[in-house]
């Protein structure tokens, strides 16, 4: 018994040592993006990223993308944005949308974009459910739906998505029947 309750005590302090390291890896983070020094930044997220953080994943799809701390690299980017989105993280999921649409990393591929667009889109991502509605007007990716179109941009609107609210209020000017609105409304 005295055994298992020092194992557990050692496991205790052991994880309780891991908690704190993980807690100054962010003041360190923190820290050394707020000077600028994004070599350190990707370091530090590098750690965190491997170690199956769906944030510090993302995180580093956008230095990757950006070129913060290392010249731009769209593989490595879609490499760690892929990485958090199969965790279901919408802006990475976003980001792998977008990546497939410009072919940035990757050939262009429009269904694959969408079908990124659509898993960001179904957890409310506002500007995801926008881009999937431009996709259905331009039959890119999915079957052109003019319906579909106006479906995701009334949702897109719905949350703050100032583009959506044009292309519907275009879409109102004679752009679209009013048949295909009210099936889109419905």
């Amino acid at each position: 018994m005295k055994t298992f309750l020092r194992i557990t005590a050692y496991l205790f302090l052991v994880l309780s040592l891991a908690s704190l390291a993980v807690a100054n890896d962010g003041d360190e983070i923190q820290a050394a993006y707020e000077a600028g020094d994004f070599q350190q930044v990707i370091k530090y997220t590098l750690v965190r990223a491997e170690n199956g953080e769906v944030l510090a994943q993302h995180n580093l799809g956008y230095l990757y993308f950006n070129g913060k701390g290392t010249p731009a690299d769209y593989e490595e980017a879609l490499k760690w944005y892929r990485k958090a989105a199969d965790q279901g993280f919408a802006d990475s999921q976003y980001a792998l949308g977008d990546m497939f649409y410009f072919g940035q990393g990757t050939v262009q591929d429009y269904r694959e974009a969408a079908n990124w667009y659509r898993l960001a889109a179904e957890q409310g991502h506002p500007q995801a459910q926008f881009n999937l509605g431009t996709l259905y007007v331009q039959g890119l990716g999915v079957m052109q739906s003019y319906e579909d179109a106006y479906a995701w941009w009334m949702v897109a609107a719905a949350n703050g998505n100032e583009s959506a609210r044009v292309n519907m209020e275009i879409a109102h000017s004679g752009e679209m029947t009013p048949a295909q609105i009210t099936r889109g409304q419905q």
